[in-house]
């Protein structure tokens, strides 16, 4: 049996540069907004963060 290759694909390293980079402006803001006293906000900035870092890390794109 072989593995599916499902929608993953290959992340260029300008890919991962990029998704590095939004990655950490998002985490910036969230930590922003925590100090600020917005928690919500602060949540969903961090859950962007980190949906952008696990694109670094396998390589898929939607």
């Amino acid at each position: 049996m072989t593995a599916s290759r499902g929608r993953t694909r290959t992340v260029t390293a300008a890919q991962v540069r990029a998704y590095l980079a939004k990655a950490e402006e998002y985490l910036a803001a969230s930590y922003a907004e925590l100090e600020a006293g917005r928690s919500i906000p602060a949540t969903s900035l961090a859950i962007h963060a980190a949906i952008n870092a696990a694109y670094i890390v396998t390589g898929q794109r939607i």
